[in-house]
């Protein structure tokens, strides 16, 4: 009997991260979030207990299903085996957050269906999704002479990675006392916590690696590099660098999302080996004197 319920303590937790790893483990579906994602996002989040608004769904004690609300979109997790589950998890989105942006993967036709069935329209935002199989890795270019590759050792080397941060992406979010809640994720790792430090010790690139030894996949996020010093390479190295320690700790895959198609982040990525699988695309409701549609699959292309 499927039961739907709000969370509750570490146990949900744990049966979330469980979920998703049986999702990466069964191949069928890309997956739509990873343990470190789960960590990332209860960084990001004003709240502090934002994870206690996640609604679970339960049969008997297998968790199915879950439906991570935020400000302006609702991440929904599903098992491949139970794909009737997504027109429960849309519904109940629409019904709570009926503004929040909902994503969908190019080739998960099942959840297509069920966002247009639900009177939702797919939108020209999308992510593309990366993988490395961490079979051949280059070695790291050398950097300038006084420049580093370090973790973040020092409380100095954490508000240079915060300031590296609010740079980066143009937002405030990211704040030193934030970032110390990184520290505290059961996913953190802080020998995968990188940086590229100038001669001046300036934070001038930065890369986060979220492993998971329950699926052997190492998640990147947040990748940046301050404005000034783009184009230089220093995220590539940074990268091989963190996916030489990924694969040295027993990771078999690399995962990341990048804005797309035609993004520098792509680029960058593909241009270490990471291989695009699948197109994200984010889907909202349509006003209601437009919900009604023909019957027909999204077009896969």
């Amino acid at each position: 009997m499927v039961e739907q319920r709000v969370y509750r303590d570490g146990r949900d937790a744990e049966a979330m991260r469980e979920l998703l790893r049986r999702i990466a483990a069964d191949g069928r579906m890309t997956p739509y979030c990873l343990p470190g994602d789960l960590d990332w996002w209860q960084v990001l989040a004003d709240e502090r207990d934002v994870i206690r608004r996640v609604q679970l769904w339960f049969d008997d004690d297998l968790l199915i299903g879950f439906a991570w609300p935020s400000a302006d979109q609702a991440d929904l997790v599903t098992d491949p085996d139970y794909p009737w589950l997504n027109d429960e998890l849309i519904a109940w989105a629409a019904q709570h957050h009926p503004a929040a942006m909902l994503w969908a993967w190019q080739r998960d036709l099942a959840r297509n269906a069920a966002l247009q069935r639900a009177g939702y329209a797919r939108t020209d935002d999308a992510l593309i999704g990366l993988h490395h199989a961490l079979q051949r890795l280059p070695a790291p270019r050398m950097l300038p002479e006084g420049w580093e590759v370090r973790d973040m050792r020092t409380a100095a080397d954490r508000e240079r990675r915060a300031a590296a941060q609010r740079a980066a992406f143009g937002t405030q979010k990211m704040t030193a006392e934030k970032y110390e809640r990184v520290r505290e994720m059961p996913g953190y790792r802080p020998e995968l916590d990188l940086m590229v430090m100038d001669d001046a010790g300036e934070c001038a690139a930065f890369v986060t690696i979220w492993l998971d030894p329950g699926s052997a996949i190492g998640l990147l996020e947040p990748v940046g590099t301050r404005p000034a010093y783009r184009r230089r390479g220093l995220a590539r190295t940074l990268i091989l660098h963190g996916l030489h320690r990924l694969r040295a700790r027993g990771a078999r895959r690399a995962w990341v999302n990048a804005e797309g198609p035609d993004s520098p982040g792509r680029q960058l990525y593909q241009a270490v080996e990471f291989v695009p699988v699948d197109t994200l695309h984010a889907w909202q409701r349509r006003p209601r004197a437009d919900a009604t549609t023909d019957d027909g699959a999204v077009a896969d292309g």
